[in-house]
């Protein structure tokens, strides 16, 4: 008695139990056998697949990285459903494209390892349709012969793929496919509702993961913000006793009545120095916790450029020629003549906090304000020939609180600048963003929308 892998007439293997018992004569001798068996193929195979299935469950709970943990699922898989080829496709719905974490195929050797478009082919189709997706030789004319889908290989196969969620968003964003290339008669209902599970299990662990990396990113950013706050207010303290104690410092000097007369009014302008950079501390610490609150209202009025790129040049000629440098205005008369509709003062402290720093950051050169008018926007830019910044700090040199001390130790300054300019620019509508070389000098960039001359304030 047990059970028997055995062949029928046809060729098709199956599994049997069977009682093989035997027949005696009258001399005691055995003459023949007879059996008793059942085919417990679908039995055995469901039994494969609870345990299969159970496999899979469990490795979604352990500690594995998301292509090892496919291969142990393909391997687990091949034991009850043949899978020459065998993949996992991620949909990217912003760039349409898709990427596969995990792919072997036993007869194609295509490389699967970066972004591809497989728009209208059998994974896509999948995956827009959400519909499980079953295709044969016989099929495969029937599916391709409108020309909106299409097939991938020469070989004829049987394809199965299922789309699951790796979120918990509305739509799929997931295939996982097998193919058989030798069993043209290939996958069942059953083949097709164990895939939809393992599917399933995979959308979940990729979920699972995701939330880890998330958490994981969070705590490192935490930890990160918490840093540079802590760097933030120890060299806000510097930075404020600085100016005020050059105020103390130079009026206790002007009242003592033994001071020299002569160098009063050289002091009086120290004094007066310092206090513009100490009362500029504290508007942009003051206007980060506003804007952290949500407070900053806007005021749009309608004004020409000219008029803001004039008062702006007004403002630093004078300290561009003491650094011996020259401030100049791209000769762009049409750009200068248009008009917009935003906060004028808001607009004006962005460029005053890139101008700021690009006369503080060059050495020697020039530093130019200019604007250029597009169909729906204008761009606005300060370009100067000072140090450059290297391609990594460039992504965080917006980022609040965060300075670079090896280039702020030398010039001073709070770092918040360019957060504030971030901000500023993306509450009027617009986008910021650099272009530097280490040593060649700066570029900044804003844009805002143009003024659709339908409303508003104009400024008088």
């Amino acid at each position: 008695t047990g059970e028997f892998f055995n062949r029928k007439k046809d060729g098709t293997l199956y599994w049997e139990s069977a009682t093989v018992s035997p027949v005696f004569n009258q001399k005691g001798e055995i003459i023949q056998f007879m059996k008793l068996a059942v085919d417990v193929t679908e039995q055995k195979r469901f039994e494969d697949t609870r345990k299969l299935l159970l496999e899979i469950s469990e490795l979604s709970t352990e500690n594995l990285t998301l292509t090892s943990y496919l291969a142990e699922v393909h391997k687990k898989l091949k034991h009850i459903i043949r899978a020459d080829n065998f993949y996992v496709a991620l949909h990217n719905e912003k760039e349409n494209t898709y990427t596969f974490p995990y792919h072997v195929d036993e007869y194609d050797k295509l490389e699967l390892n970066k972004a591809y478009d497989f728009s209208n082919g059998y994974t896509d189709y999948t995956l827009k349709s959400n519909k499980i997706l079953i295709v044969t030789p016989e099929y495969q004319t029937e599916i391709e012969k409108n020309g909106t889908i299409n097939g991938y290989g020469e070989e004829l196969s049987v394809w199965l793929g299922v789309p699951f969620k790796t979120s918990k968003g509305s739509k799929p964003n997931g295939v996982i496919a097998i193919q058989d290339y030798q069993n043209k008669e290939s996958y069942t209902e059953v083949d097709k509702t164990i895939m939809e599970i393992i599917a399933h299990s995979i959308g979940i662990f990729i979920e699972r993961i995701q939330h880890l990396e998330e958490l994981v990113q969070a705590k490192e950013k935490a930890e990160e913000s918490d840093r540079l706050k802590s760097a933030f207010l120890a060299n806000m303290s510097h930075e404020i006793r600085t100016p005020l104690n050059g105020i103390l410092g130079f009026t206790e000097l002007l009242v003592d009545p033994d001071f020299d007369p002569e160098q009063k009014n050289e002091m009086a302008k120290i004094i007066l120095d310092n206090g513009d950079l100490l009362l500029t501390i504290v508007n942009d610490v003051l206007d980060i916790s506003k804007i952290e609150a949500g407070q900053i209202v806007l005021h749009p009025t309608i004004f020409k450029v000219e008029r803001l790129i004039s008062e702006i040049k007004n403002s630093f000629i004078i300290k561009a020629q003491k650094l011996g440098l020259e401030l100049r205005i791209a000769d762009n008369a049409g750009a200068l003549n248009i008009e917009l509709n935003t906060d004028f003062i808001r607009l004006k402290q962005v460029l005053t906090n890139l101008i700021s720093n690009a006369l503080k950051y060059t050495d020697d050169g020039f530093v130019e304000i200019g604007c250029t008018h597009k169909e729906t926007e204008v761009v606005f830019y300060v370009k100067e020939t000072g140090i450059g910044i290297s391609e990594d700090r460039q992504v965080r040199i917006f980022e609040r609180f965060n300075r670079d001390d090896a280039f702020t130790k030398k010039v001073g300054g709070n770092g918040l600048g360019l957060a504030l300019a971030k901000s500023f620019v993306e509450m009027l509508g617009g986008r910021i963003w650099v272009e530097s070389e280490e040593g060649k000098g700066s570029t900044f960039f804003f844009s805002l929308p143009s003024y659709k001359p339908e409303s508003g304030n104009r400024l008088k």
